[in-house]
């Protein structure tokens, strides 16, 4: 911390601060199962079949879904996005 730090902290004027917390909401925890892919066809020909071979894949290729990705020219019907 530098001298220019510590002055303007003890500048502030503090006595009119409010901490505010937040309701904090507790979850029962529970178990989500995902069901398996279709298999389906890369561009370089990789058949792609379950969600281990497709995390394999995105990560020997540096790549991501981002889940908004359409492949036509032509947003498809019904795009709202």
């Amino acid at each position: 911390m530098t001298e220019a730090y510590k002055d303007n902290y003890n500048a502030i004027d503090w006595s009119g601060a409010k901490r505010h917390i937040k309701n904090v909401i507790t979850k029962p925890l529970s178990h989500t199962i995902l069901h398996d892919i279709e298999p389906f066809q890369t561009q370089q020909g990789e058949v792609i079949g379950s969600r281990r071979s497709l995390r394999e894949y995105e990560k020997v290729n540096q790549v991501r879904q981002c889940g908004n990705d359409y492949t036509s020219s032509e947003k498809p019907v019904g795009w709202d996005g």
